[in-house]
């Protein structure tokens, strides 16, 4: 045998990147720890075996033992790493084991030791839901963790049954805190349960309840959310336009020409040599919303507004040719007698944009034959 017939060669690729944020941030072993189920195959090696076959693409669980076979697993993992303990037996019991534990009970575990060692600012907490939509009929059941049902699609596809996942981020996009709930969940129930555990969350971050702000979009913004944040919470949301607040605020901002302040473009952006990013303006003021005042601020975007104009213009447009077409109807047919001229001016559908006055002529109708020359011709009445 010679000596090539025992080298092999192995991709590595970007993973022993992953292997070494692993290492700092102490995934193994705080899997292994918090698990403690005495397997032989460490249960935090299959994790992270798991995430490094994710962020090459995803393989099926019962081909990621084939997926490793490909690469260095004892540099990758450890000595005394194979790709065979990657079999779908193996990490299944994990993740039968991760289940009993607590799906994010666990991950939450791992995110507060990551945050400690990377000293991550938990000042500013940002939530947002997305829905994920599924093939299949799902049948519900009552030992579910959550209903895959119908809801609001936010990936535009109504027809198909979803389940919600909630996430809460610092610093941008660093995950802390998630949650899958029922297909038909409402954001703004979703927003007021987070608001009633949220204290407790971030007390296990070291964070108290006026130490941080929680920044969500305007599904936040409902009379219970608003009472139950009153004290405790500060908060940054957009104010939706079922407050009439909302309007009022945007009427006297616009009135109020000399109180803008120009902000400037937040970011760059050129496209074919031209710049396309917007310029902003804000106005700074306060309102009232459910007996307590609250700090607002408008913002003005030129970019918006250009859109806005746009499409005001368009449908200032579409109304004059609708209301072009119904005023050519009307004025061919013609009315016996002028109240029932009156009643189908009355009747008539005015635009949106467009307002149309009624002028009412007056034509004598005479009796059929050859008029006579002797006489003057009488109209019927």
């Amino acid at each position: 045998m010679s000596v090539q017939d025992n080298i092999a060669s192995f991709s590595v690729a970007h993973l022993p990147i992953v292997k070494e944020y692993a290492q700092r941030m102490g995934l193994v072993e705080k899997i292994d720890s918090a698990l403690n189920c005495g397997m032989h195959t460490s249960p935090g090696k299959i994790v992270l075996g798991l995430i490094m076959n994710i962020l090459c693409g995803r393989s099926p669980i019962y081909r990621i033992e084939e997926f490793f076979k490909m690469w260095d697993v004892p540099l990758l993992l450890g000595e005394g790493m194979t790709a065979e303990m990657f079999n779908d037996d193996a990490i299944g019991r994990v993740l039968d084991r991760i289940y009993d534990y607590g799906t994010w009970k666990l991950f939450s575990e791992v995110c507060i030791q990551v945050f400690q060692n990377f000293n991550v600012d938990c000042s500013i907490i940002h939530q947002d839901t997305t829905s994920v939509s599924v093939w299949g009929e799902y049948i519900p059941g009552s030992d579910d963790p959550m209903q895959i049902n119908h809801g609001y699609s936010k990936d535009k596809r109504p027809d198909l049954k979803q389940f919600v996942l909630s996430l809460l981020c610092v610093e941008g996009n660093l995950p802390f805190h998630a949650g899958i709930l029922d297909g038909n969940s409402s954001d703004k129930k979703i927003n007021g349960n987070i608001i009633t555990e949220l204290p407790r969350i971030m007390a296990r971050y070291g964070a108290g309840k006026h130490e941080f702000i929680y920044v969500a979009d305007s599904a936040l913004a409902t009379k219970d959310n608003l009472l139950l944040m009153k004290d405790d919470i500060q908060f940054i949301t957009r104010l939706p336009e079922n407050f009439g607040a909302c309007t009022k605020l945007i009427g006297t901002a616009v009135a109020d020409t000399g109180s803008w302040q120009d902000v400037g473009q937040l970011s760059c952006r050129v496209v074919r040599g031209k710049n396309i990013c917007a310029s902003y303006r804000i106005q700074e003021t306060t309102v009232d919303l459910c007996e307590r005042k609250y700090r607002a601020v408008i913002v003005h975007s030129d970019a918006h507004d250009k859109r806005r104009r746009k499409r005001i213009a368009k449908a200032v447009d579409k109304d004059k040719a609708t209301l072009d077409k119904a005023v050519d109807t009307l004025r061919c047919k013609k009315f016996f007698c002028l109240p029932d001229a009156q009643a189908a001016a009355k009747d008539f559908k005015q635009g949106d944009f467009h307002q149309v006055s009624f002028v009412f002529e007056e034509h004598p109708v005479y009796g059929r034959g050859q008029p006579s020359k002797k006489k003057e011709r009488t109209a019927k009445k």
